[in-house]
This record gives C-alpha cells, sequence and structure tokens, in this order.
C-alpha cells in the first residue's frame, strides 16, 4: 500500500535561509558577525599558507632518502625541481654549481644530516670553478649552507665522503686538476663539525700541503681565514686558536708532525712568514 504524498511543512525550503540570516539571534548583527566573518577568513588564509608548507616539508622529507647514492644525471632527472629549491637556484642561472651527489651521515648525537654537494666546472679562461654545500635535517630544514671557490685556472672534478677517526668527524675531499698554468691543486679536504664547515687541508697531485696566497686578487680556494676557536676539532689538530690576519697566507693543517708544535714555534713562525697552521671554519 503506497503512503500519502503530504506536502512539506510551509517553512521547510526556507529553513536554510534562516539560519543564514540570522547567524547570532539575540544579538545586533554588526556587533557579532563583521568580527567572526574576518576571524574566519583570516584562518583560511593561513590555512592556504601553512598546508602547503606542511605537505612540502613531508615530501622532502620523504625525497632525501630516495636521493642518496644517485648520479648526477638522475638526480636532475628526478628530483631537479626539489633540489632547486633546496638550494635555491634556478634553470635560467647556467654559472651556479648543480647538485652532484647527496650523502647521508649522522653527528655524534646520532642526528641525521644530509648533504647535498654541488660543483660548477670552469666555464671560461681564465677563470674559476667553484663548489657549494647545503645541509639538511631529516625533516629537510636547511641547517647550513656554503658556496666557495675551488680555485683559479683549477677545475673541478670529483667529491666523496668520509668519517675520519682520528678527527672524529665528517669529511668531503674535493678532487681538482690545474688548467692552462693554474696551481697543482689536486686535492681539497673540509671537515662537517657541530653543524659548521671547516677547510682543513689542501694538496698538491703528489700529496705535499699547499697553502693559500690572499694577497692575489684572483679567488682562492675555499674562503679568508679569521681569528676564532676550534674547541674540539683544534685539539684533535693540536691548535687551539688562529692567530692569522684575513689577507695572510694559510696552509692547512691536518697531519701529525704539524699538530706537535709548540705555541711559541707557531707565533715565531707567524712573525716570520705568516704561515699559522690552522683550519678556518665558514659560516
Amino acid at each position: 500500500m503506497n503512503e500519502p504524498n503530504h506536502p512539506a511543512a510551509g517553512k521547510a525550503g526556507i529553513a536554510r535561509m534562516l539560519i543564514i540570516e540570522h547567524y547570532c539571534p539575540g544579538l545586533p548583527e554588526p556587533a557579532r558577525y563583521v568580527p567572526m566573518q574576518r576571524l574566519l577568513s583570516s584562518l583560511h588564509f593561513l590555512l592556504l599558507v601553512i598546508t602547503p608548507l606542511m605537505g612540502c616539508a613531508a615530501g622532502v622529507a620523504d625525497e632525501l632518502p630516495q636521493m642518496v647514492g644517485k648520479s648526477a644525471e638522475q638526480l636532475t632527472k628526478e628530483h631537479g625541481a626539489t633540489l632547486r629549491s633546496l638550494t635555491k637556484t634556478t634553470n635560467e642561472n647556467h654559472f651556479v654549481p648543480t647538485p652532484w651527489h647527496v650523502w647521508k651521515f649522522n653527528t655524534p648525537k646520532h642526528e641525521p644530516r644530509y648533504v647535498v654537494f654541488s660543483g660548477q666546472n670552469i666555464f671560461m679562461i681564465p677563470g674559476t670553478s667553484s663548489a657549494s654545500i647545503v645541509l639538511l635535517s631529516a625533516s629537510g630544514a636547511e641547517v647550513g649552507s656554503w658556496h666557495f671557490s675551488t680555485g683559479w685556472r683549477i677545475d673541478i672534478k670529483s667529491a666523496r665522503t668520509s668519517f675520519d677517526d682520528k678527527l672524529r668527524t665528517q669529511l668531503i675531499t674535493v678532487s681538482t686538476a690545474p688548467v692552462i698554468n693554474g696551481r697543482d691543486v689536486a686535492q681539497q679536504h673540509f671537515a662537517l663539525m657541530d653543524d659548521k664547515l671547516y677547510f682543513i687541508r689542501m694538496e698538491d697531485s703528489k700529496g705535499r700541503l699547499i697553502r693559500n696566497h690572499y694577497f692575489f686578487r684572483q679567488p682562492n680556494v675555499g674562503w679568508k681565514p679569521a681569528i676564532q676557536r676550534f674547541g674540539r676539532l683544534g685539539g684533535s689538530l693540536g691548535v687551539s686558536s688562529v692567530a692569522l690576519a684575513p689577507r695572510c697566507p694559510h696552509l692547512p693543517i691536518w697531519n701529525s708532525h704539524e699538530s706537535r708544535q709548540t705555541t711559541n714555534e707557531r707565533s715565531q713562525r707567524d712573525r716570520r712568514g705568516c704561515e699559522a697552521r690552522a683550519c678556518f671554519p665558514h659560516g
């Protein structure tokens, strides 16, 4: 038996309209509705801004482990957009370092760190090659970033990372080669200590220590030194502080017989030839 089809109540069709028209019964409309509308608009704007950022951060955190160990070609092809965002570069700028490697290591406090190493070959002669290092946390947040020259008339060839037991820290070794009257700089060693980058040693093709000459106008390897204290790293190297003018040549330290020098010996040599043995932090 079919139920009778009764018409709806007379006010049923306008119930929604009544709800919309009367936001705060009993109070004047301008006193409650306008401030509430502004608050809701502000919350909506914050959601529009924060939600993509949260999604982006989560995406980077998930993507970073996938980048580790891939070649430069794979990184560009599969993760180009993310890496451009992390390194703050664009496709239009062809004269900045491009990502070559993504490495992962753990700090002494067992905190995961990712390193995006980028290199730029020498593109004109005379000219310079360069590199950049971006240090990231496991969430993809930037911990530190550094951009530096790898030498005038010197081309950058490759880079690798390793853990040094003596210094108890992560090292980055950059391999380079001279180009048309360039200096014989074969190895450049950098240390990541306490989320800072230190330039600790430079060698020629025979493994001998060499130094920068900061009085030259052409770009040197790394950056200009500053007077700093090194804590644990300096103690491992036998150096407690640097007494070196910014334009004074520096000879990086990283071997045992140099680290056994006394303070007086270092001071005498500093006065004679400004040849302080030290490693220089950047950033």
